[in-house]
């Protein structure tokens, strides 16, 4: 057996080995950059979204004050509309009255 084959054989199998190894780290380390990079964009992610659940929590806040007041408007308008009509009414018996009368 020739000894000087069989350690080049082993050096060199060695060699590829932390090579290898050498590679590893070198993905390793790329991998915890892009992963470091994915968490900084979720990160930023989740800011814009909890400012767009702010800015939509205000504008349903606004929307929701303004139909109170439209409903109160709309109440306010048929209550109005309700005493002119009896007004109204009121009035027509008035004239009809009037107009009766001055046939007799």
């Amino acid at each position: 057996m020739d000894h000087e084959k069989t350690i080049e054989f082993l050096l060199d199998q060695q060699a590829k080995m932390f090579a290898g190894i050498e590679e590893l780290r070198a993905g390793i380390g790329e991998f915890r950059e892009q992963q470091a990079e994915i968490n900084r964009q979720q990160a930023e992610i989740n800011l814009q979204q909890a400012q767009i659940n702010v800015s939509l929590g205000r504008a349903m806040l606004g929307l929701t004050e303004n139909m109170d007041k439209l409903t109160q408007r709309m109440d306010a308008l048929a209550a109005a509309q309700t005493e002119s009509a009896e007004r109204l009414n009121a009035l027509i018996v008035v004239v009809d009255g009037l107009v009766r009368r001055s046939q007799q």
